[in-house]
């Protein structure tokens, strides 16, 4: 018979991976209508890897990699989060400057402002309530140097967001010891007073 009577809510680390996606898509889309730059009409997706086609770029992919836990206690523990942000953009030949070197300005660009984005400090808690977001911080950004020139003019590249938190697994609750019945009585002794039960 199951003991967990409740259903599961969605843990942390599903909420974060979410909330990073819409904080990128809504940051994004206000940045595009103050510069009118096309590289902030980026398209954000959650956890695709389906091949992207350049009619899709540019574009974010936020994804969940790993967590490594720690602390616990009987219905908590700390957490430590890996989510990758994979930017994807495609560049022309314009004014004699290559279309794979445009890809690969623009691609910092866009990682720049994603970087500036999470980084900043109205987003120190990820719009989340106190005590779920300990810290978070940007710990890479890798630009992928393809080997040989690139017909398509993509550029790629990505920025691994660390996050420190928390999971609440439940808590236990109180039930009545029924059935369990003692009777004490004390007793008197040359040597003193005992207790002695009766059950």
């Amino acid at each position: 018979m199951a003991n967990i009577n409740n259903i599961i809510p969605t843990l942390n680390f599903e909420l974060i991976r979410d909330r990073i996606a819409e904080i990128l898509t809504v940051e994004l889309a206000r940045q595009f209508v103050l510069t009118g730059d096309e590289i902030y009409n980026a398209t954000v997706w959650l956890e695709r890897f389906v091949a992207f086609d350049k009619a899709d770029m540019p574009l974010l992919n936020v994804y969940f990699v790993n967590s490594n836990h720690e602390n616990f206690t009987v219905q908590s523990g700390n957490t430590s989060l890996s989510l990758n942000i994979d930017g994807y953009v495609s560049g022309k030949h314009v004014n004699g400057i290559d279309g794979d070197k445009n890809a690969s300005i623009n691609l910092q660009k866009l990682l720049g402002a994603v970087s500036y984005i999470l980084q900043h400090p109205y987003y120190y808690k990820l719009d989340f309530a106190s005590g779920i977001i300990r810290n978070r911080q940007i710990s890479d950004m890798i630009i992928a140097q393809p080997k040989e020139k690139d017909a398509r003019h993509i550029a790629n590249g990505r920025l691994v967001f660390k996050v420190e938190t928390c999971e609440d697994y439940g808590a236990l609750e109180a039930i009545d010891a029924g059935g369990y019945d003692t009777q004490v009585k004390l007793n008197e002794t040359e040597k003193g007073f005992y207790y002695k039960t009766n059950n």
